[in-house]
């Protein structure tokens, strides 16, 4: 399991592991577990290719996020993340802005839930609500240097 875990650590941060490591560091057995866990479900963005219903959607999200380790989907934080962002590239910014509030509101203390959340106001031209996210964001995390980034650029 070693030679596996040192081929596939940097997709960790992928599929929802982010807890801060030193380069040395390795995941505990039950992170590691989830991980792959989460790497064998379905994704939401999948679910709502079925759906195309962004409410249903996100109502589903919520269910499985209840369900924890029994969840039938992938709700990782970065997963939901990375749902928010494909809608986002593909031009669906009302959708996107729900999934990344939906996020926000599952994962509080994500600090790139606020950022990502940030960025879509941004482009939905919510500049004030949108620099509240980034400041949230950067509140949780000190060290975000996009929240600063957009930060300073807005000033």
């Amino acid at each position: 399991m070693t030679g596996f875990l040192i081929a596939i650590w940097p997709s960790f941060a992928a599929s929802g592991y982010h807890r801060p490591f030193l380069r040395s560091e390795v995941p505990t057995l039950a992170e590691q577990n989830e991980i792959l866990r989460n790497w064998n479900l379905p994704t939401v963005a999948e679910y709502h290719r079925i759906s195309a219903n962004i409410d249903e959607t996100i109502s589903l999200i919520k269910v499985e996020k209840a369900k924890d380790k029994k969840s039938a989907y992938n709700v990782s934080e970065s997963s939901i993340n990375n749902f928010g962002y494909e809608l986002m590239s593909s031009g669906k910014l009302a959708d996107a802005l729900k999934i990344f509030l939906a996020n926000t509101e599952l994962y509080p203390a994500g600090f790139n839930t606020w950022d990502s959340l940030g960025e879509c106001l941004l482009k939905l031209g919510r500049k004030e609500e949108g620099l509240d996210a980034y400041r949230k964001s950067l509140n949780l995390s000190p060290d975000n240097k996009n929240a600063v980034k957009v930060l300073a650029e807005h000033k």
